[in-house]
């Protein structure tokens, strides 16, 4: 059968099946806000219930969604890559979106201590000590700091906590010197190369190329320096992703990595994030990790936020304990 033909009849499946969510998702979202407006107003039992059960229903909703959006967007880049090159800039700030991570905790942080939040940079727990009464969490600088509730939002700490769930792994990076030329990579468009592990490559505005991935379950490069030549095994990995790059693309000369580095991150068994309670009194667990942690970080937010205002939503799928 013709590949074209093929590429075409998956195509359509893909997008018939995803276009169902969005649609229901915006409506939802318009749904929920006048339910819960309404109970807000005048506190009505009923209202509470409509809301409750279709907040079940949004959630799965836009986690399918999320799911078929991704696959429908590869699909773009793999059956109609000369299509996607020529209309990319037209929908692609529909379907991802880039952001400066640095300036984006900032502005969060900055949001929060305009809106009464309390600050506390450079400042390591070391402990949490939770009751009925709230919480007290003991800072390395010797400093306590009290709170009703605690949120545990931090990948590699909060994985401490989650031993059988979550778990840290290692990822590798290079970045090459200036290239003059970006030879057999059209519109040098970002490269996601799926696998066990799997790789991705871009190019930055100084004509450099960035390539990370090979990662592995090492629980921290620190910890492992007593055991292994960390050094040896870092280099052995950014060689290869330098020679993956030189294979790729042959034709772009002087590639060659100026610089080497080592990242961890923490990630689930399942993909999933991790919501809920703590077997504590007054500790929560908000982990959203992957390649969908930010968008599990918004629902997973409000999620909470719900919990703690009383209302008890579903989270049994994320439950630390599952």
């Amino acid at each position: 059968m013709d590949p074209i033909l093929l590429s075409r009849i998956q195509f359509a499946f893909t997008v018939a099946f995803h276009y169902i969510f969005p649609p229901l998702s915006i409506g939802l979202g318009l749904f929920l806000v006048i339910v819960e407006g309404r109970w807000m107003r005048g506190r009505n039992p009923v209202d509470r219930q409509i809301a409750k059960f279709w907040t079940r229903i949004f959630g799965l909703i836009f986690a399918i969604g999320v799911a078929s959006g991704i696959v429908m967007e590869f699909q773009f880049g793999t059956n109609w890559s000369s299509y996607s090159r020529f209309v990319g800039d037209v929908f692609g700030s529909a379907l991802a979106a880039e952001c400066d991570p640095y300036a984006l905790c900032h502005a969060c942080a900055a949001s929060a201590a305009e809106h009464g939040a309390g600050i506390y940079e450079n400042t390591p727990v070391d402990e949490i000590l939770c009751e009925r009464g709230g919480c007290a969490l003991h800072t390395r600088t010797g400093r306590t700091v009290r709170a009703d509730t605690v949120i545990l939002a931090a990948g590699e700490e909060t994985a401490k906590r989650l031993s059988g769930i979550a778990g840290e792994r290692t990822d590798f990076s290079v970045v090459t010197s200036s290239v003059a030329d970006f030879a057999g990579w059209p519109n040098q468009a970002l490269i996601t190369e799926f696998g066990h592990p799997g790789v991705w490559m871009r190019t930055t505005p100084d004509r450099r190329i960035l390539a990370s991935g090979l990662s592995c379950g090492m629980a921290s490069l620190q910890k492992l320096s007593a055991m292994l030549n960390v050094e040896v095994f870092m280099k052995k990995k950014t060689s290869e992703l330098t020679e993956r790059l030189r294979a790729m693309f042959p034709g772009i000369r002087g590639l060659n990595a100026e610089y080497r580095y080592a990242m961890n991150y923490v990630t689930t068994a399942d993909g999933l994030p991790v919501l809920g309670p703590d077997a504590q009194d007054n500790l929560y667990y908000c982990l959203c990790t992957g390649e969908n942690g930010l968008a599990c970080a918004l629902f997973g937010s409000r999620l909470l936020l719900e919990q703690y205002g009383g209302k008890e939503p579903d989270l049994s799928l994320f439950s630390p304990d599952r």
